[in-house]
């Protein structure tokens, strides 16, 4: 009797061809294994290389919107580059702070033409009043109403002239005075007054503060008027232009009369005395070295006793610190060629 051997091969059971079972089953688990692992592996690569690539793009997408926030900054407007927007119903959104808008460059030109247009209409409207009292008062004579002449009388009126004024034919010099309260220019050239009445102008002149110029030249003055004039620059401190050329105010009482009332005087710009009968003007011109306002002075026609001093006297003038002249009119002096 045979006996059957029941212990378990040590490589296994053999197939019919003499393979065993377990070692074919092992590599085709090995196989299947690997195949998995490769399959995973290959799908994670796939993975991070989309990761990677959706990553660069995000990059680049934030790249651009800054660059679109910088260029929309450039040009003054507000973008929220990368912020998402949010809900109206989760946040209390603000209202934006209102900018005041700058003035209007046109707005601004447009008031200062309309300005310009009212002052030239203005302008206009004193001219027109001053021409047709002008005209009124060269046309007056004895066969003129003076209550016509005293009608354009107003106080817009800025220039009075009088010369070769019609005394005697009924003019209403008072009245007219009275209602020409805004004049800063009077000229009574020309008139003949005498010595009396220039002396009662230059004295009245002395505490006026609306006249700028006076012209009383050519008015048959004499000697002694030249003191009315020096009390009159000292006191008045309006007037910036005098004429008194023509008038026969002393060989040298002027310069001694009015020398020290320019030294002192600080309105005065123009001073005319022309053809006067001066000789001698040394006080005159030693005071002037301490003016500071004068600008122009004529002293032509009046023939100087001593020529160089003169010169010398005008030179000390001109170099003074404080001078201001700019137009000296010293024709028919008796300059000689040294002086």
């Amino acid at each position: 009797m045979v006996q059957e051997n029941k212990s378990a091969s040590p490589v296994g059971s053999l197939n019919c061809h003499g393979v065993n079972n377990d070692s074919v089953q092992s590599q085709s688990a090995v196989r299947e294994f690997t195949s998995q692992d490769m399959a995973e592996k290959q799908t994670k690569n796939q993975s991070d290389a989309m990761d990677e690539i959706n990553g660069k793009t995000e990059i680049v997408e934030s790249f651009r919107q800054v660059e679109v926030s910088e260029t929309n900054l450039d040009q003054g407007q507000v973008v929220n580059a990368g912020i998402p927007s949010l809900n109206a119903n989760t946040i209390h959104q603000e209202p934006p702070n209102q900018i005041p808008n700058p003035p209007d460059n046109n707005e601004a030109d447009s008031v200062s033409q309309s300005q310009a247009v009212i002052e030239q209409e203005a302008g206009d409207q004193l001219e027109a009043h001053q021409a047709r009292f002008s005209q009124g008062m060269r046309s007056y004579c004895r066969l003129v109403d003076p209550s016509w002449l005293l009608g354009l009388a107003n106080p817009h009126v800025r220039s009075l002239t009088l010369e070769r004024a019609p005394a005697g034919l009924g003019f209403p010099f008072r009245q007219l005075l009275t209602r020409l309260t805004g004049i800063t220019e009077l000229n009574l050239s020309g008139n003949q007054l005498g010595p009396q009445a220039f002396r009662v102008i230059t004295l009245g002149m002395c505490h006026n503060k609306t006249i700028k110029t006076l012209d009383i030249s050519n008015n048959c003055t004499d000697t002694d008027s030249s003191e009315c004039l020096g009390k009159m620059l000292s006191a008045n401190c309006t007037l910036v232009r005098l004429d008194v050329s023509s008038n026969q105010l002393g060989r040298d009482f002027f310069s001694r009369c009015i020398g020290p009332s320019l030294g002192s005087n600080t309105t005065l710009k123009t001073l005319r005395a022309s053809s006067c009968g001066f000789t001698d003007l040394d006080v005159m011109m030693d005071n002037l070295t301490r003016n500071g306002t004068l600008e122009e002075l004529d002293v032509s026609h009046n023939q100087m006793r001593d020529s160089n001093v003169f010169s010398s006297n005008l030179k000390a003038v001109l170099q003074s610190p404080t001078c201001r002249l700019r137009s000296f009119h010293l024709r028919n002096c008796g300059l000689q060629t040294t002086a």
